[in-house]
């Protein structure tokens, strides 16, 4: 199981922000916010930039129609693309040029990430506004930060099988942030699952009381895909879809 509500590269380049995103179908054709109608027409005529903005209307066409989602996770999908077209992009593209890429080049990759993105944000607010036992998308927090994120979906309900997709991030400075991924699954015993690492060895349990999950790690957990430091344990809190 290796779907993460984020890629990895997403996390390894953009874990200190907060990474929104979304636009209407009509805007999506149009030129993109934060540069000029010039500078699109410009880039655009690039083949690399043209690829990535076609491929990123296309996944968000395809969400809009097959997504699953209800009226009300509709909305919250676009608000956040309007967000990522309104600071996200340019703070991406932003990143990409102080590492030393042309402005075609930093916006070309936002606008392919972006898309490789999207899908994960919509699972994200599929679980938000479909919590059903344990499945939901659960949030940890330390110190006021958001450090930890578990998607838990449930893969054969009547059997109690639940896969889980776990990311954690450690933050050492605002410009060293580690990150972690963590996937798994298995049954729901009274509202525990003991999950083996698939990347390491050891175990993971999942406690689930309520909006509550509790997680634990054995002490031979060495999953291969954690940062140095960085824990999927602690406290998650189920979240439910934003107001908007």
């Amino acid at each position: 199981m290796t779907n993460m509500v984020r890629s990895s590269r997403l996390l390894g380049l953009f874990a200190a922000f907060a990474v929104c995103s979304a636009l209407c179908l009509g805007a999506l054709a149009g030129p993109a916010a934060g540069l000029s109608d010039a500078e699109y027409r410009e880039m655009v005529e690039d083949p690399d930039f043209a690829k990535s903005d076609k491929r990123l209307n296309e996944v968000w066409s395809g969400l809009l129609k097959e997504g699953g989602l209800s009226k009300a996770g509709i909305r919250v999908l676009k608000a956040d693309q309007a967000q990522w077209v309104r600071k996200g992009r340019d703070t991406q593209a932003k990143i990409l040029m102080e590492g030393g890429s042309t402005a075609l080049e930093a916006y070309t990759a936002a606008t392919r990430l972006r898309a490789d993105e999207l899908p994960g944000i919509a699972r994200r607010i599929f679980l938000q506004d479909r919590p059903d036992g344990p499945q939901g998308y659960y949030v940890r927090r330390e110190n006021g930060r958001e450090t930890g994120w578990l998607s838990v979906r449930w893969t054969d309900k009547k059997a109690g099988e639940v896969s889980v997709d776990a990311e954690a991030i450690l933050v050492l400075r605002p410009d060293n942030v580690r990150s972690g991924l963590w996937s798994g699954g298995g049954a729901v015993q009274k509202g525990v699952l003991k999950a083996p690492d698939e990347e390491g060895e050891g175990s993971a349990t999942f406690t689930f009381k309520g909006d509550r999950v509790q997680v634990a790690t054995s002490s031979d957990f060495a999953s291969g895909s954690m940062g140095m430091g960085v824990t999927i344990e602690g406290t998650y809190v189920r979240q439910g879809l934003p107001k908007l």
